[in-house]
C-alpha cells in the first residue's frame, strides 16, 4: 500500500513530533500495510486506548520511529491521544 496523500517539503520542515519533538518523516507503504493489518484484526489501538477502526491510507511517523501520526482528510492528525504506538 502506498501513501495516497503527500505533505510538501515546506511544511514537513516545520512539523515536529508533539512527544519527542523530533521531526516527522512520511509513513512508508510498508508500515502503512502492517498498521492496516493489526487494524483488520481489531488489535491496534491508539493512545488513547480506543480501537482504530478508520483505515490508514497516510500517515507520520517520529524521528525516532516511535509514533505515527494518522493523516485524515489530507490533515496531519498531530493529537498524542489519536497517535499509534510502533513497536
Amino acid at each position: 500500500m502506498e501513501s495516497l496523500f503527500e505533505i510538501s517539503p515546506e511544511l514537513m520542515a516545520l512539523l515536529r513530533c508533539p512527544l519527542s519533538r523530533l521531526p516527522l518523516t512520511q509513513a512508508t507503504g510498508d508500515l502503512l500495510s502492517h498498521l492496516d493489518g493489526l487494524r483488520l484484526s481489531g488489535a491496534l489501538r491508539d493512545r488513547g486506548g480506543r480501537l482504530v477502526s478508520e483505515p490508514l491510507i497516510a500517515g507520520l511517523l517520529s524521528g525516532d520511529g516511535r509514533t505515527f501520526y494518522p493523516i485524515r482528510e489530507g490533515f496531519p492528525v498531530l493529537i498524542v491521544d489519536e497517535s499509534i504506538e510502533v513497536s
